[in-house]
């Protein structure tokens, strides 16, 4: 107890001369210089006051995005004030239901636009007076939550612009084009440009550098036709560059891989080249345009060699001597006329496709030739009743002048060779000229072709008989023998002359004519 009591007074005294406290660590001050804060926007007022703290918000309410609730004492100008940067804001719980709460701050107003009213989590942004909202940008805002943090969500960006209504207004309704194409990016933006290439590259030649922004269905759009597009410089050494645009694959056509200034076209799968077609592409200059040279057109077409293939290897026939475009190609089939003509007898509508010394070409043989339909009034093709008609005119034209029938008192010399009027011959050749004529034109009415060329051959034949018949019958028509003198006794009565009786045998008695002229007596 004793030492106890001496350990304490020897310690105190120590304190005592030496000024420096031995004992326990003494506690910190808790003074705060600041007064205490008033309670805002929703907040409650600190239980405990420290010189560093974290405001509470009331109940139902949270801390909005974008705001901070650390308060911190600090003496600025010889005072002391808390400090809370960005200012705290307590909004209503928004995972409570009903709740109108945005988390998100309110956002700042740029690119000429209005800060808004009211503040929503999803609201359309106004611009200032004066200008609109360009074409391609929103004006819808969206509070969204992202990586924890909620945030206003505007895409695309909205951009005011000037309102194009107004007189002297250089806005531009459409948004700014993306460059593509190794094309750059615009200096300045104005309703018609005409869009530069990068360095090294020129504009191919068959597209457009003009660019024009247009409305089209309340929509305002960069309008570049042809599309650009930049190629390598051909000028410079070592350069690729094709100046033709690439070629649309048609007919069964493949597109290039590769393009260059001459290249073979390839088809498709299952299909072949057709023949008398190239696959030859040339590009080539003509008035200051550069253009695909491929002549004669390449045609694929399905490849002949697989089983039940369809293709036609020859080229598509062209129509000819009044002869149609036919519909549709096959490697056997008969042409057609024109409206209004048909098939000349002696010529064939039928075309083959045949393979001759490694070509396909087209046989047609006798080759087809159309004419005027001659069942047509007014047509100008030849008519068989026509040639009838000739032929008995001139049979008729071809009968010989009559001859004198001579005789002498006791002799009767006649010949029916050839009369002025008709002779029973040549009434029966008559009859059957105009029987074949008739039947004939029935012929040529039901169209047979083959009727018409066997009777016009019968009844040029029956002509040409009757006149050689009747000539070689004239010429030997008058068989006078020569007159003998006969001395008679006297007293006998006889003439001195005696000319024997002739007839004439040119007609034998079955064609005589009873109804004929009585016979010259001289």
């Amino acid at each position: 107890m004793r030492a106890s009591l001496l350990l304490f007074i020897l310690t105190a005294a120590k304190y005592t001369f030496t000024g420096v406290y031995a004992g326990p660590s003494k506690p910190m001050s808790s003074t705060v210089m600041c007064e205490a804060p008033e309670p805002k926007n929703n907040a409650k007022t600190p239980d405990k006051l420290e010189p560093r703290f974290r405001m509470q918000c009331i109940d139902g309410y949270v801390r909005q995005a974008g705001t901070s609730n650390l308060y911190r004492c600090e003496k600025k100008d010889n005072l002391y004030l808390w400090v809370n940067e960005p200012s705290l804001n307590c909004i209503p719980d928004p995972s409570k239901p009903g709740s109108t709460a945005v988390m998100c701050e309110a956002p700042e107003p740029k690119n000429n636009t209005k800060t808004p009213g009211k503040l929503e989590s999803q609201f359309r942004m106004q611009c200032i007076d004066g200008y609109v909202r360009q074409a391609g940008t929103s004006n819808l805002y969206r509070c969204e939550k992202k990586d924890n943090l909620y945030l206003w969500v505007n895409e695309p960006s909205l951009n005011c612009i000037p309102d194009p209504s107004k007189p002297g207004s250089t806005a531009v309704m459409c948004e700014a084009p993306e460059p593509k194409n190794n094309t750059k990016t615009p200096g300045k933006l104005e309703s018609q440009f005409r869009m530069q290439c990068i360095d090294g590259y020129v504009r191919q030649a068959g597209t457009s550098n003009l660019y024009r922004c247009e409305k089209k269905d309340n929509l305002y759009l960069w309008v570049n036709e042809p599309s650009l597009n930049c190629i390598p410089d051909p000028s410079k050494p070592g350069s690729t560059a094709v100046m033709c645009e690439a070629p649309e694959p048609k007919n069964n056509t493949k597109t290039p891989g590769k393009l260059e200034s001459q290249f073979r076209m390839q088809c498709i799968d299952g299909y072949v080249r057709q023949a008398g077609t190239s696959n030859l592409y040339r590009c080539e200059k003509k008035d200051n345009l550069y253009l695909w040279v491929n002549e004669p057109s390449l045609n694929c077409i399905p490849d002949p060699s697989k089983p039940g293939s369809t293709a036609v290897m020859c080229e598509a026939p062209e129509p000819k001597n009044n002869t149609k475009t036919p519909g549709k190609l096959e490697s056997r089939f008969r042409m057609q006329c024109i409206d209004g003509y048909v098939r000349q007898a002696g010529t064939s509508d039928l075309y083959s496709c045949e393979k001759k010394d490694n070509l396909y070409l087209w046989v047609n043989e006798p080759s087809l030739n159309c004419i005027p339909d001659p069942s047509k009034p007014g047509s100008t093709a030849a008519d068989p009743s026509t040639l009838v008609s000739s032929a008995v005119t001139n049979t008729q034209a071809h009968t010989p002048a009559p001859n004198l029938t001579l005789s002498t008192s006791s002799t009767t010399v006649r010949s029916y060779c050839t009369t002025k009027g008709k002779t029973p011959s040549t009434s029966t050749t008559s009859e059957a000229n105009e029987r074949n004529k008739a039947e004939f034109s029935v012929l040529t009415k039901n169209g047979i072709a083959a009727g018409t060329v066997l009777t016009l051959t019968v009844i040029a034949a029956s002509a040409v008989g009757v006149f050689l018949w009747c000539r070689r019958s004239r010429q030997g028509a008058v068989s006078i023998p020569p007159e003998e003198m006969i001395l008679q006794a006297p007293g006998s009565d006889k003439p001195l002359l005696d000319t024997p009786t002739t007839t004439s045998s040119c007609l034998s008695d079955s064609v005589q004519n009873p109804d004929s002229p009585p016979p010259l007596t001289v």
